[in-house]
């Protein structure tokens, strides 16, 4: 798994966000210059990158992880970084990140809390049909043919008025035949 400079770069903005999560239980399991990091934070890292439980990662993912929080903390820790984050533009794009997680976290907590029954769901499925009833419907029907002269030959049929449904049955070559046509 490795890991090319734009991610590297994602990396260290979501690294950045992360970096709040460490808690006094979580173990260091890894120490860059004199920052250690541990376990809880390294997970959320993997899992986010991996999309899988840190317990399910491979030696080589977890390897590649490593790297990467290095490069994350190596590079956050260079000397320009500080006249970086202090520019305008780069504390808006923190702040926004910021908040957009903690939305994102608010939401799934209050839906984890407050879970809509089958009742629930159906009750307002039923309110929004009334509020919106259904536009218009359509109905599509058609007769596969080999050829166009049959195509022709049926199109002066239905112009003479034969059913449509009847001809589908008995001429076309496609699935929706048996019933009338009707897909």
């Amino acid at each position: 798994m490795r890991l090319t400079a734009g991610n590297r770069i994602a990396g260290l903005a979501a690294a950045a966000m992360l970096s709040v999560a460490a808690t006094a239980s979580a173990e260091t399991v890894m120490t860059v210059g004199d920052i250690e990091i541990d376990s809880v934070l390294f997970d959320l890292y993997l899992e986010s990158r991996t999309q899988q439980p840190a317990a399910q990662a491979t030696a080589e993912q977890r390897s590649a992880i490593g790297e990467e929080l290095t490069d994350i903390y190596l590079l956050s820790q260079q000397p320009r970084t500080e006249e970086l984050a202090a520019d305008p533009q780069v504390q808006a794009q923190i702040e926004l990140q910021r908040r957009a997680l903690l939305a994102q976290i608010t939401a799934t907590d209050f839906l984890a809390r407050n879970q809509a029954t089958d009742e629930e769901i159906l009750a307002e499925y039923a309110e929004q049909l009334e509020l919106a009833p259904p536009s218009e419907q359509i109905k599509a029907r058609h007769i596969l043919v080999d050829t166009q002269a049959a195509a022709v030959d049926l199109i002066a049929e239905l112009d003479d008025g034969a059913d449509f449904a009847q001809l589908a049955m008995s001429n076309s070559t496609g699935p929706s035949g048996p019933g009338g046509g009707d897909l």
